[in-house]
């Protein structure tokens, strides 16, 4: 058995360029961008019997991002950081259906005039696993044959969305795909539920409550 971990292309890059967003409302001017990373941790084992083998690999995943609030108007502010996380689940052929909703949240956070503070936020985890069988045998001929099969099960990632408001309407946005970002995506998000049939863990810490910083 072996484990790795992996990061994915998001490693490390500071997402502030066209998909994040910030925007004035009225009294409220804001920004936010994201650094961080879709984790992935892999495994895999075989078993033998005088009949079939049988190898497995699995890996779970979450998303461990560091979210900067910056308030650049020039009086101190209260926002509300919400985060959504979409996946897809897997069929038993290994193919993706259409994302879904799987975590939602959110954190307060007031900020002095002219400041910024930086909000963890970590989802929580999904795994996949895929099993090739492989069996051994004779035909009716007496010679041997041998037949495989494969079996996929869970779900992976497919993206979020970071929206932050301030007296409920949106004053900054970001997601690394901008098709999430469309106003028809973003209203979506209030009535959206999130998928029952995900198979989370609950491991993964997770962002919550109230900051504030001056």
């Amino acid at each position: 058995m072996k484990k790795n971990v992996m990061g994915s292309v998001l490693a490390g890059v500071v997402f502030a360029g066209a998909m994040s967003c910030g925007a004035a409302s009225g009294q409220y001017s804001a920004r936010i961008s994201v650094t961080g990373q879709l984790e992935k941790e892999r495994d895999s084992s075989k078993n033998e019997s005088t009949k079939s083998t049988a190898k497995t690999k699995s890996e779970s995943q979450h998303f461990d991002l560091k979210v900067t609030v910056a308030n650049t108007g020039k009086e101190e502010a209260s926002f509300d950081l919400e985060y959504y996380f979409f996946a897809r689940h897997l069929t038993s052929d290994g193919d993706k259906g259409e994302p879904v909703l799987v975590q939602k949240g959110n954190e307060a956070v007031t900020l002095a005039g002219m400041s910024r503070d930086t909000i963890p936020v970590v989802s929580s985890s999904l795994s996949w696993s895929e099993t090739k069988t492989t069996s051994s045998g004779n035909s009716n001929n007496n010679s041997s044959s041998s037949s495989q099969k494969k079996t996929v099960s869970g779900s992976v990632y497919d993206g979020y969305v970071m929206l932050l408001r301030a007296d409920g309407e949106i004053v900054a946005k970001y997601s690394p795909d901008r098709k999430l970002l469309t106003d028809e995506a973003i209203a979506s998000l209030a009535t959206a539920t999130v998928s029952a049939a995900a198979p989370a863990k609950s491991g993964a810490k997770q962002a919550g409550g109230k900051r504030k910083k001056k």
